[in-house]
């Protein structure tokens, strides 16, 4: 008899100690299945429509080109004719317009040139038949390299050269940057002849009045000037 007490309890208890097994394994599967379906992501992740594409000019990408009597000249595509109030003598005159409207100009004296006109920096030029040549780059502001010793204390102007060429500086104005132009064919001159326009002389004023001044749109200009 107490041998099949102990076999019944033995039966007993390993069926105990399986319905606790698979009770776990059920347990441990339900908290699985209900952690993935209570913390599934709540993004949606939805194919891409078409793309907003924004383009940003400068004013530079597409160049503008100026078709005069005399000449063609090729600009930044946000340049529009405008004529400066300090270059009034001058033939033609253009302007920035996409950021900072008027803060960059450039004038053009045809045959009257100003010879006395004070500049800031200068920029050599070499005529070659109906076209320009940059000869360097525009010069550091020329009171840099001009003698205080030679300043006119009456007009705050010195006699100044750069690359063997002379021109006036204006050291009374010495925080602007107005670049000039000139050649070996005279002060604030350089001559070109065009197959049908015959000889002229020119002379670019170049003024910068924002906080970072850039010359080559000055020096593309002469590059992409032409006489007719």
């Amino acid at each position: 008899m107490q041998q099949y007490e102990l076999g019944k309890k033995a039966k007993s208890r390993r069926r105990l100690y399986g319905w606790l097994i698979f009770s776990g394994i059920v347990l441990v599967s339900g908290i699985v299945i209900f952690s993935k379906s209570y913390f599934k992501a709540n993004t949606v992740v939805t194919s891409p429509g078409n793309p907003v594409i924004t383009t940003v000019s400068d004013g530079k990408a597409m160049p503008r080109s100026f078709d005069e009597k005399l000449y063609t000249m090729n600009l930044p595509g946000d340049w529009e004719p405008a004529t400066n109030p300090n270059e009034s003598a001058a033939q033609y005159g253009w302007q920035n317009t996409a950021t900072e409207k008027g803060t960059r100009r450039l004038s053009l004296y045809i045959d009257t040139i100003p010879v006395t006109k004070a500049l800031n920096r200068y920029l050599s030029l070499a005529g070659q038949g109906a076209q320009l040549s940059v000869q360097g780059n525009v010069s550091d502001n020329c009171i840099d390299f001009t003698q205080a010793s030679q300043i006119n204390k009456q007009t705050m102007t010195a006699p100044a050269k750069w690359n063997g060429l002379d021109f006036i500086c204006d050291a009374g104005n010495y925080l602007r940057d107005v670049v000039g132009t000139g050649s070996a064919d005279g002060i604030n001159t350089v001559k070109l002849t065009g197959p049908n326009s015959g000889k002229h002389s020119y002379f670019f004023v170049y003024i910068d009045n924002t906080s970072q001044p850039d010359y080559s749109i000055l020096t593309n200009a002469v590059q992409s000037f032409k006489v007719k």
